[in-house]
C-alpha cells in the first residue's frame, strides 16, 4: 500500500511517500523553492518524489493531508 502524506499548515511544508509502512521519500518544500519555511501546498516536492518513484497519482492508495479544525488552528497562532 502506497500513503502520500502531505503537510502544508502553517510553515514548513512537507511530503512523504510510505510503500507498505516503509519511508521511502520524504522531503520539504523549502529544499526545492529555496524559501526557509516555505508555506503553502509542497508541489514541487510532490513532483519530486512522484518522479523519484516513478509513480502517477492514480498509483497512490491513500492520501494523509494533517489539518486543524478552524478553532485549534485561530488558537495555536495566538489570536
Amino acid at each position: 500500500m502506497k500513503i502520500l502524506g502531505i503537510s502544508s499548515l502553517d510553515k514548513d511544508a512537507t511530503v512523504c511517500l510510505l510503500d507498505n509502512g516503509e519511508i521511502k521519500y520524504a522531503f520539504a518544500e523549502e529544499r526545492y523553492s529555496r524559501i526557509k519555511m516555505h508555506e503553502g501546498f509542497p508541489h514541487l516536492s510532490l513532483d519530486r518524489i512522484l518522479k523519484l518513484s516513478k509513480l502517477t497519482p492514480a498509483d497512490i492508495d491513500i492520501v494523509a493531508y494533517s489539518f486543524l479544525s478552524w478553532k485549534r488552528a485561530v488558537t495555536s497562532r495566538g489570536e
